[in-house]
């Protein structure tokens, strides 16, 4: 049976709009062989996991895929799951393509993108009753720093921005922070 008191406005998951912090995000960034003549262009391989807080809080680990299409521009596709550490929050799959902008300085380069995610939710059980919710999309920004810490490896630090779709009231758009490793090969 649906909760039939679950509305629209108030349907986004506990895990939606917690706050999160997800470290240990790695990107290993490969030089591709189809380059074209006069530009370098490479292709990024992401992987990450977290722990995002809240009642409940949740596991979160994820994979993307990324090209450079100019030394200044990534464009790319991650796949997240969320697990949460209870039964009474749906689980979640979080898939879409992003676009990050770099500028080329030499030590800190700063960035800023944009992203999609259509959040598949699974049904889960509160006191007993069964509740379904529809899937949901956001859209969001991110900005920051990388920082260059030495050949081959580099740090970020950022704020994301994230808003969901068909959403009113309170709750409809989060703000968390992100930490990144990124290796170069």
């Amino acid at each position: 049976m649906t909760n039939p008191s679950i509305s629209r406005s108030c349907s986004l998951p506990p895990l939606a709009t917690a706050a999160a912090l997800t470290v240990g995000l790695l990107a290993a960034t490969l030089p591709n062989d189809h380059a074209h003549a006069f530009e370098l262009s490479r292709l990024t391989l992401r992987g990450g996991a977290g722990y995002i807080g809240g009642d409940p809080g949740a596991f979160q680990a994820g994979v993307g895929v990324g090209y450079q299409i100019k030394p200044w521009l990534e464009s790319g596709l991650t796949v997240d799951g969320r697990f949460p550490t209870e039964d009474t929050a749906p689980r979640a799959w979080l898939v879409g393509p992003y676009a990050t902008a770099f500028v080329p300085l030499p030590i800190i380069k700063p960035y800023a993108g944009l992203f999609y995610r259509h959040w598949f939710l699974s049904d889960f059980e509160i006191a007993g009753i069964n509740v379904s919710l529809d899937d949901l999309d956001s859209w969001g920004w991110r900005a920051g720093v990388l920082f260059a810490s030495g050949p081959g490896l580099s740090l970020s630090l950022g704020l994301v921005n994230e808003r969901f779709f068909d959403c009113e009231g309170d709750g409809c758009s989060d703000f968390y922070p992100e930490f990144g490793v990124r290796f170069s090969l």
